[in-house]
């Protein structure tokens, strides 16, 4: 009997002794297989994740505000004729509790004084044609926002809200 023929019976099934030495080869074959797999699942994982996180980068959480409302102001502008201008603010500041450092129960309208103050001194420098379109408005709310958070920094004013807004000439 040759070797082929001893590990065949007739019918050309493998005979016992030979499936058991061909077993532990498939499953090598098998667990090896399954492992790649795993590890393609894992790492088309990693990269669905990465991508996804550039995609949608997590924001810092804001502070929380407060809106500090303002008694309406009126002011000459700086124009040579009489023009004046009327207009309504609300700041909007970050919380008292929000702010490190701060005493506890510090208000932002602690000197509100000095807010006004700060704030009549812009608008009073400020030509009434700059105040014409919704650009030059936009402007003055970034000049105020800055000047105040720069003479009163623990003020911390994120926002200014125009609540009324007319110029008279």
């Amino acid at each position: 009997m040759t070797r082929a023929q001893g590990n065949s019976n007739a019918t050309g099934k493998e005979s016992p002794a030979a499936a058991k030495r061909s077993a532990p080869k498939k499953r090598g074959v098998i667990l090896g297989l399954v492992g790649a797999l795993l590890l393609g699942t894992a790492a088309a994982g990693i990269v669905a994740v990465r991508t996804r996180s550039r995609a949608h980068p997590v924001e810092s959480k804001p502070l929380p505000e407060t809106v500090l409302h303002l008694e309406t102001f009126v002011v000459n502008l700086s124009d040579d004729d009489r023009t004046y201008l009327r207009v309504g603010i609300d700041l909007a500041v970050v919380e008292p509790e929000a702010r490190k450092g701060e005493k506890e129960g510090a208000e932002p309208s602690g000197n509100v004084a000095e807010i006004r103050d700060t704030i009549l001194g812009v608008l009073t420098a400020t030509e009434s044609t700059a105040l014409m379109t919704s650009e030059g408005k936009r402007h003055i709310k970034e000049v105020l926002r800055d000047t105040l958070n720069t003479r009163i920094p623990e003020l911390k004013v994120r926002d200014v809200y125009f609540t009324e807004f007319l110029i008279q000439r």
